[in-house]
């Protein structure tokens, strides 16, 4: 239930000390309604699903096994997944443990360097074409990156000549941020990762 609907989780509490004021009435009915979503729908889904295999016959029989014999089979949401992801990847602490890679959809056209950046506008991610001036240090940090490399290998491939390694530790934190080199995301597009 708390992976299933974590925002009724938080009036348990609530329903456990009060069950008859008029909110602990209110969540037990939503309790309800899970119970009956969990024991009766025809199609299930989330942790609530199931499947099974069956035998036709002339009467019904319903037998189902106990638990034990059950299988547990989960995979967290992917949007969930790229939430995560995206925020450990832009965690300052944490970009030196991480392998940058170029964006999966860049191209180039016309001088530029355009890319598909997601953003999370409340529980929904959208997806918009964006583009950056093909510079000679974003082409040196793309080409680092091809391979993985983390944000201070790529910083240390910049830092020569007239740009400092604060300039150039700025600059990737810029490139990760507007994800022209995100972390992770590779590794997280398999079923089996």
């Amino acid at each position: 239930m708390f992976v299933a609907a974590p925002e009724l989780e938080e009036f348990f509490d609530l329903w456990v000390r009060e069950p008859g004021s008029k909110r602990g009435q209110r969540v037990e009915l939503a309790l309800a309604r899970y119970f009956l979503r969990m024991a009766g729908r025809a199609t299930p889904f989330g942790l609530f699903a199931g499947c099974s295999v069956g035998t036709m016959a002339v009467e019904t029989r319903l037998v189902i096994e106990g638990q034990a014999a059950c299988q547990r089979h989960t995979r967290l949401d992917m949007d969930y997944l790229f939430a995560l992801a995206e925020a450990l990847g832009r965690e300052p602490s944490l970009r030196s443990i991480f392998a940058y890679y170029p964006n999966s959809s860049l191209y180039r056209a016309a001088g530029r360097v355009r890319y598909v950046e997601s953003r999370l506008k409340g529980k929904y991610r959208t997806y918009h074409l964006v583009a950056a001036d093909d510079t000679d240090y974003l082409v040196a940090t793309l080409a680092r990156a091809q391979e993985g490399a983390s944000s201070a290998e790529l910083a240390a491939a910049l830092a020569v000549d007239d740009i400092s390694q604060t300039e150039a530790e700025t600059y990737i934190a810029e490139l990760i941020e507007n994800q022209v080199s995100p972390a992770l995301n590779p590794f997280i597009l398999s079923l089996s990762s």
